[in-house]
This record gives structure tokens, sequence and C-alpha cells, in this order.
């Protein structure tokens, strides 16, 4: 082997250093950005769950009021939706309500 294919070969090993270094950190990511949610998704309690750990009051008066939070949500839904039909801003037309 004469000077320059050593030159060469360092040269390439070096940069095979480089990207080898790098694939820790790329694992790692990997692991944070799919692994982190989907940890989240595990360790977060249902509606049903949550609902099961109140007290039996609590349940009573929330099955009571189902009906109307639903009725109220339904009727904020309606009106944006006929807000944005219009080309005035939103705000203009909620205070032109009242």
């Amino acid at each position: 082997m004469d000077k320059d294919d050593r030159r060469v070969s360092s040269s390439l090993r070096n940069k095979l250093m480089q990207y080898s270094s790098g694939s820790p950190n790329v694992n790692s990511g990997g692991v944070v950005c799919i692994g982190g949610p989907a940890f989240t998704m595990w360790v977060t309690p249902t509606d049903e769950e949550l609902f099961k750990k109140y007290n039996p009051e609590l349940q009573k008066r929330s099955l009571e009021r189902r009906y109307e939070k639903q009725k109220e949500f339904d009727d904020f839904v309606g009106k944006l939706k006929e807000y944005s039909k219009s080309d005035k801003p939103s705000m203009y037309l909620h205070t032109r309500q009242f």
C-alpha cells in the first residue's frame, strides 16, 4: 500500500466513524418520537375508567347533566358553522348578537 491509499482508507474510516456515532442519536430520537406518544396513550385512562372513579353522587349528577351539556355543545358548534359562512370576523358577529 502506498501513501495515497492509506490516506483514502483513513478518510473513509473517519467518515464511517462519524456516521456510526450518529446512529445512536437517531435511534434514541425514534424511540422518543414513537414511544413517547404510545406510552402516553397506554397510561391515559379512558372516559369510562374516569367515570367509575367518581363518587356515586357525582356520577348521578354527571348523568343528569349529560343531555344538557350535549345540547349546549351542539348549539355552540351550530353557531360556529353559521359564523364560518360569513365573511365578517366571528367576534364581530358574536358581539352583534348581544
